[in-house]
């Protein structure tokens, strides 16, 4: 048993070309001709590169006040990881997850570290993009 044609779809009776100019149409384009009239078509490429689609994680204040306490002791104060943790469990702040600091200090680099990570992240997000426009050609169109 056969496929069933679908008005619409690309097992339509109508060809490419009608479909093609369906698709364009729906996109704002009027057509005010067949493309089977048109022996050629222009092809280029586009370049476009934006971060407006990249998801920020919010920072709540309390991570931001821990990153901070940190990067003072460890900068400032030119404490270890190791003894930061130390003085952060011995001080009752826990992690952002509400656990104890591991003692190897990891835990207190990798705060350091995804704070640096996420402000070049930011820094990258605001970084405006030109849009290329290359290869132009004009092909013909084969049947």
């Amino acid at each position: 048993m056969g496929k069933k044609k679908v008005k619409g779809s690309h097992e339509d009776s109508t060809s490419k070309s009608n479909h093609t100019s369906r698709l364009i149409s729906h996109r704002r384009v009027v057509l005010k001709c067949d493309l089977k009239s048109h022996k050629h078509f222009l092809k280029f490429r586009i370049h476009h590169r934006t971060n407006k689609l990249v998801l920020r994680q919010t920072v709540s204040k309390r991570q931001i006040m821990v990153h901070q306490l940190i990067k003072y002791l460890h900068e400032e104060e030119g404490m270890s990881y190791r003894r930061i943790t130390k003085f952060l469990n011995r001080s009752g702040i826990k992690t952002h997850t509400n656990k104890l600091w591991g003692i190897t200090g990891n835990s207190v680099y990798s705060v350091l570290k995804r704070f640096k990570e996420r402000d070049e992240r930011i820094e990258r997000e605001n970084r405006e993009y030109t849009t290329e426009i290359t290869d132009f050609q004009i092909t013909g169109l084969s049947n």
